[in-house]
């Protein structure tokens, strides 16, 4: 520093002048030059270049160090990573802060990105990111169309059996409990397990066979009456283009009496928008068990049979093994709905909800748009 101020000083003892006039004036050599990625019109002219004095206060600052420079105006270059071509943007408000002459020596520091983050690449029919501090919408794509969400379902399918039922309850797995498409936790007609192990399986391991067995065990008109309690339950938080089947996720293939083998005539499928399922997951997401569950990795659960079996539940959420501040999420995959995902991130208090309908890749595109927002 003190090396570069009697540099200064000894360039301000040297007094200006200007090249002496000749006969023939300075032309400067036609070139082409490379500035910003931009070539500049070849340049020619009689007046030799002037010499600019830069006053002494805008060299030397004695309380504050370095100086400003403040371009009047900025090129589109510098007006996009003034971190790299050394200017701060033309009509930016200049303040003496070390970043802010870090910026105008051209070194910006890694931690202070000079321009935000480009919006993340991701492929699906529908996504959403929600600020859920100011509720504003971050990122928005499609969020109001109605599509296949598949076991993302399972959300609502855990508000009612913790709103309506006794965890405690004993619930019995029917007897056609085998018959039930995978994804399942592979539990056995006849096994009973409490409403609370089941919901752990539900949510774990997204166990259809869970889904179907606590919907059965509903104290209110068995598994009709709890389809009914699901579609009341989504419509109340708002979720008018929310429409439930099935208490999995899986789609109901309806079939002609008369239609041959493998002929099917139609595919019912739950369906919600990305606006509908942010709504669904940031209520469920509110219930203090269904996020404790949401994080867990593993969890064993016995059945209470006279000759107990155990069941190990091991989590498919990939955003656990990342390292990422995971406050809540829910998978979901049929033919009909592709991958999809809703999760919840809280960092420094910060709370980002994002949705992801059919997609190839669900859990790169959450990280890809939770990283993007978090630097917002």
């Amino acid at each position: 520093m003190e090396r570069l101020l009697d540099r200064a000083r000894q360039f301000q003892a040297v007094p200006a002048v200007a090249p002496a006039q000749s006969k023939s004036s300075y032309t400067p050599a036609k070139h082409d030059a490379n500035l910003d990625g931009r070539q500049t019109k070849r340049v020619s002219g009689k007046a030799p270049f002037p010499v600019h004095t830069t006053p002494p206060a805008q060299i030397e600052n004695l309380t504050g160090g370095f100086a400003l420079h403040r371009p009047t105006q900025a090129t589109s270059g510098s007006a996009q990573n003034p971190g790299q071509s050394g200017l701060i943007p033309a009509g930016a408000h200049p303040d003496t802060s070390t970043v802010s002459r870090i910026i105008a020596l051209g070194s910006a520091p890694s931690s202070r990105p000079s321009t935000p983050a480009a919006v993340p690449r991701v492929k699906a029919k529908a996504l959403l990111c929600l600020d859920c501090g100011s509720n504003e919408i971050l990122l928005d794509r499609n969020s109001s169309q109605p599509l296949p969400i598949a076991s993302i379902t399972k959300l609502v399918t855990a508000m009612v059996v913790i709103d309506e039922m006794n965890l405690d309850k004993v619930c019995e797995a029917p007897r056609d409990i085998r018959k039930t498409e995978k994804h399942v936790v592979g539990i056995r007609p006849g096994d009973r397990i409490t409403a609370r192990d089941l919901l752990h399986g539900l949510l774990i391991e997204s166990g259809n066979d869970c889904a179907e067995t606590l919907a059965r065990a509903y104290p209110k008109g068995g598994r009709s009456g709890f389809l009914a309690a699901m579609n009341k339950k989504a419509h109340q938080l708002g979720a008018v283009h929310t429409k439930f089947f099935t208490p999995s996720g899986l789609d109901v293939k309806i079939r002609s009496a008369n239609a041959g083998a493998g002929e099917q005539i139609a595919i019912l499928s739950n369906t919600a928008s990305a606006q509908d399922v942010a709504l669904i997951a940031r209520k469920a997401f509110s219930y203090p068990l269904i996020r404790d569950i949401a994080r867990m990795k593993t969890y064993t659960f016995r059945t209470l049979n006279d000759k107990p079996r155990e069941y190990k539940l091991v989590s498919n959420d990939k955003l656990l093994e990342r390292g990422l501040p995971v406050e809540g999420a829910k998978t979901g995959y049929t033919d009909a709905a592709g991958k999809c995902i809703v999760a919840l991130f809280k960092d420094r208090g910060k709370e980002r909800l994002i949705v992801v309908l059919n997609t190839q890749r669900h859990f790169s595109a959450a990280e890809k748009i939770y990283r993007w927002s978090s630097q917002r």
